[in-house]
Parts: structure tokens; C-alpha cells; sequence
């Protein structure tokens, strides 16, 4: 296993996850 991430794929992850934040605080 290689847990190595292109510059894109950290962007794209972590875009995700901020998205999933937001609307968690939105309730």
C-alpha cells in the first residue's frame, strides 16, 4: 500500500470533506 496522494487528489479530498463540515454545521 502506497498512501502517497497527488497534489490534486489531497485538493479534491479535502474540498469533500470541508464540504461535509459545512453542511453538518448547517443543522
Amino acid at each position: 500500500h502506497t498512501f502517497l496522494l497527488s497534489a490534486v487528489d489531497k485538493r479534491q479530498i479535502w474540498t469533500q470533506i470541508e464540504k461535509l463540515l459545512k453542511d453538518s454545521q448547517v443543522e
